[in-house]
């Protein structure tokens, strides 16, 4: 008698096991990440900036993955690679300045009229880089 019992505690024990980590495998799922919690970042297309036909700089876009849907940033630099200011996907310029603890708000523009006021010429075009058209480094 004393063995059936074992056997029926054991089996018993091996199905509360069981249920206990199909219970909790549902509740724990992917969590969603906090307001202020890191996300991956991957960088975009690269695009040349010319005025006048001259080759001035480029944007290089950033894309910051997000559950709900992606964030996208357009950083603007020389061709040396200095960082003239970024753009964000809803058309809002900031210039970078020296000495200034924040950037400085341009304003709402058009892609090609927030590049001109950025980099303080007219005339500004962008298109996407390729290898024939890439400016060197």
């Amino acid at each position: 008698m004393r063995g059936r019992n074992a056997g029926t505690d054991l089996l018993g024990l091996s199905f509360g096991s069981v249920l206990l980590l199909a219970l909790t495998a549902c509740e724990s799922g992917p969590t969603r990440p906090t307001e202020f919690q890191a996300r991956p970042v991957r960088k975009g297309e690269s695009y040349l900036v010319s005025a006048k036909g001259d080759p001035i700089g480029r944007v290089i876009e950033w894309v910051i993955v997000d559950v709900e849907h992606d964030i996208r940033r357009w950083q603007v630099e020389t061709l040396g690679g200095q960082w003239v200011g970024y753009a964000d996907q809803w058309g809002n310029f900031y210039r970078y300045e020296l000495f200034e603890e924040r950037e400085v708000w341009l304003g709402l523009y058009s892609m090609n009229d927030g590049l001109a006021a950025l980099f303080e010429r007219e005339g500004v075009t962008w298109a996407p880089e390729t290898e024939g058209t890439a400016a060197p480094r």
